[in-house]
C-alpha cells in the first residue's frame, strides 16, 4: 500500500500533467536528521511533522513525482533532499530543501523557527510550518522556471547540486556515531579526516567536520565530564578533575567561536554554571569537614576530661583520631602544656588548626 502522503504526490503530478504541457519531475527522496543528540520530541515526530507537510505542499505544486523506493530510477531522476536540523544552543530547528536535477540545475530553500519557550504542541507545530514554508519556496521557484524561456538560466548552481562524496558523509557519520559512543578520540579523527578533504563532493561535509570540531565535538565531550561529576561524590580529586576537563573543552570552543555572539554567550553560560557550582560544592565540603571537626573536639574533651591531660602525638592518632577515620594529622607541637594540631580532612581536602590548651579547653581555627 502506497502511504498516504506519496499517493499525495503522485496525484498532484497526475493533476499537474493534465494542466501543464510541462511534463513532472521524477525525484527519489532522501533524509537526513541532525540534532546534536536533542529531542525536544521524538525523532520519528519531528520528521514527520516537518517532512509530511513539505511533502504535501510539493504535491499541491504538481511539479514532482516521487519515485518510490520499489521503483527503478533512469538518467532523468532527480535528487530531493530534505534535511531537518536542530540546533540546540540557539533552541532552533531548521529545514533545507534541495532539489537537484540530473544534468540541470538545483533549486534550495530553507526555513527555520524558534522552539524556545515552546511546548509539545507548539513545536510540533513549529516544525509543521517550516515544513509548508520551505517547500511553497520551492514550488515558488520551480513556477518561475517555467516562465523563463528555454534554455535561460534560473539559478546560479550552487555547490549542494554536486552529488556527496560518499566517502566524506561515511566517515563524517561515522564520527557522530563514534562521539555518540563517547569514542571522543576516534570521532575527532574522523571529523579531522573529513575536514581536510578537498573534492568537490565533500565541500557540505567538509564545512559540517569543521563546526563540530570547533563547537559540537567539544561542548558534547565538556557536557559527558560534567555528568561524571555526581558518580564519586566522596572523592574531591575526582571532582575536581572533572571540572577541569569540561571548562579547558568549554575555553577553546569560545577561542575557536568567536565570529558567532550566540554560541559565545552560550559557552560563557556554561563556564558560569560550572564556576557556581564548584563554590557550591566547595562549601559543602567545608560544612562537612566543620561537622567532622566538632566530632574530633568532643572526642578530645572527652580524653582530657578522662585522663587529667593531652595524649602525645601516637597516643592521639591511635586512641582519639581513631575514630574520626576522615580526619589526619599533619603536624603535631606541644609548648608546655597546650597541644597544637594541623589536621586535614580527606574528604574535603580542608585543612585547619586544632589547639588544646593547659585546661583543657579546645579550639577550631
Amino acid at each position: 500500500m502506497i502511504p498516504f502522503i506519496y499517493a499525495l504526490i503522485l496525484l498532484g503530478a497526475i493533476q499537474f500533467e493534465c494542466a501543464s504541457s510541462a511534463s513532472p519531475i521524477p525525484v527519489r527522496t532522501e533524509t537526513i536528521f541532525s540534532n546534536q543528540n536533542w529531542f525536544p520530541l521524538p525523532e520519528h515526530d519531528m520528521k514527520a511533522a516537518a517532512i509530511d507537510s513539505a511533502l504535501s505542499v510539493l504535491s499541491d505544486g504538481g511539479h514532482l513525482v516521487l519515485v518510490l523506493r520499489d521503483q527503478k530510477a533512469d538518467e532523468r531522476t532527480g535528487a530531493l533532499e530534505l534535511h531537518v536540523s536542530l540546533i540546540e544552543p540557539a533552541e532552533t530547528a531548521k529545514l533545507t530543501i534541495a532539489l537537484h536535477l540530473p544534468g540541470g540545475p538545483s533549486y534550495v530553500s530553507s526555513a527555520s523557527a524558534s522552539l524556545h519557550g515552546k511546548d509539545f504542541q507548539g513545536i510540533y507545530e513549529a516544525l509543521e510550518s517550516i515544513g509548508r514554508s520551505a517547500a511553497k519556496q520551492l514550488n515558488a521557484k520551480l513556477t518561475e522556471s517555467l516562465k523563463k524561456p528555454l534554455g535561460e538560466p534560473v539559478v546560479t548552481q550552487k555547490p549542494s547540486a554536486i552529488r556527496d562524496d560518499p566517502a566524506a558523509k561515511g566517515a563524517y557519520e561515522q564520527g557522530q556515531l563514534l562521539k555518540e559512543q563517547l569514542r571522543f578520540a576516534r570521532a575527532r579523527e574522523c571529523f579531522e579526516k573529513v575536514a581536510a578533504m578537498h573534492s568537490r563532493g565533500a565541500a557540505r561535509w567538509t564545512r559540517l567536520a569543521a563546526d563540530e570540531l570547533r563547537y559540537g565535538l567539544p561542548v558534547f565531550e565538556a557536557k559527558q565530564w560534567l555528568l561524571k561529576v555526581g558518580s564519586s561524590p566522596n572523592d574531591p580529586s575526582h571532582t575536581d578533575h572533572c571540572f577541569i576537563q569540561a571548562e579547558a573543552l568549554l575555553r577553546q570552543a569560545l577561542k575557536e567561536n568567536t565570529h558567532d555572539a550566540g554560541r559565545m554567550q552560550e559557552l560563557q553560560r556554561y563556564l558560569d554554571e560550572i564556576a557556581i557550582s564548584r563554590r557550591a560544592l566547595d562549601n559543602a565540603a567545608r560544612a562537612s569537614a566543620r561537622s567532622r571537626a566538632h566530632h574530633l573536639r568532643i572526642l578530645m574533651l572527652q580524653y582530657f576530661m578522662e585522663m587529667g591531660g593531652w595524649p602525645d602525638e601516637n597516643r592521639m592518632k591511635s586512641e582519639v583520631f581513631i575514630q574520626v577515620p576522615n580526619l589526619m594529622i599533619e603536624d603535631y607541637r606541644r609548648e608546655q602544656g597546650t597541644i597544637i594540631l594541623k589536621v586535614k580532612d580527606a574528604r574535603s581536602s580542608h585543612s585547619f588548626r586544632v589547639i588544646g590548651d593547659a585546661r583543657g579547653s579546645v579550639h577550631i581555627k
